[in-house]
Formats: C-alpha cells, sequence, structure tokens
C-alpha cells in the first residue's frame, strides 16, 4: 500500500523528485495513549493535480495513464484507493498545481459514522 503512494509520486506525470514519509502524532486524550493517535504522512515534491483530476482520481476505475508507457505502474484506477484504505479508515489529500489548490477525502469513518448502508462511487 506504501509502495503504491510512492510508485504514484514517481510516475512520469508526477514527477516528484522526493517523496517524505513521517508518522505524527495526534489527539492523545481521545485514545488514551500519552502519544495519542498516529498518522501516516506521505508527502512529494511532485507538480500536483488539478482539482477535476483530483475528483477523478478519488473516483473507483479512473485512470489517465498511457498503457504503453512502461515507465507507469496501474491501469485500472484502484490502486489509490485500495491501498489508502489498508492503511488507514480516512485518507486526506492535499495538492497544488498551476496555483489552484484542492483537498480530497476518502472516510470509512465519515459513512460509518452515519450509520451509511450504501455507498454510491462516481465511477470516471
Amino acid at each position: 500500500a506504501v509502495a503504491e503512494l510512492i510508485d504514484n509520486a514517481q510516475d512520469p506525470d508526477c514527477a516528484a523528485t522526493t517523496v517524505r514519509i513521517d508518522v505524527a502524532y495526534e489527539n492523545p486524550a481521545a485514545t488514551g495513549d500519552e502519544r495519542g493517535e498516529p498518522r501516516l504522512v506521505v508527502a512529494d515534491d511532485g507538480s500536483g493535480c488539478s482539482r477535476a483530476t483530483l475528483k477523478a482520481m478519488l473516483s473507483m476505475g479512473f485512470c489517465a495513464k498511457d498503457a504503453a508507457d512502461l515507465r507507469t505502474i496501474g491501469r485500472y484506477g484502484n490502486g489509490f484507493k485500495s491501498g489508502t484504505m489498508r492503511l488507514g479508515r480516512d485518507v486526506l489529500v492535499f495538492t497544488a498545481a498551476r496555483g489552484e489548490r484542492s483537498v480530497g477525502l476518502l472516510s470509512r469513518t465519515f459513512l460509518e459514522d452515519r450509520r451509511a448502508d450504501q455507498v454510491y462511487v462516481p465511477i470516471a
């Protein structure tokens, strides 16, 4: 799952030269653990993406990669979503490209808090 995030950052369309992975601890009172709740933070210096691309990326089945380009992995548009949901219950994406800043959220916590028994997933 972590490898998926690193591979995405190194794809030619993102062109990250540095990928940083850290664990941050937050909200110790809620967990009863003095360190707090762990958060995995992955940051890169890639080119980012537009709001439209982020929305599509968070949709199942979206893949804008050239199938003939052997420098990339992924063809089906599910790796980011399934990979991040294996790492944790929620993923928050911050990105910026060409002066436009965007935030995206995938959250099992949100759905469970609302007792959602159906989830409608946009298909790109």
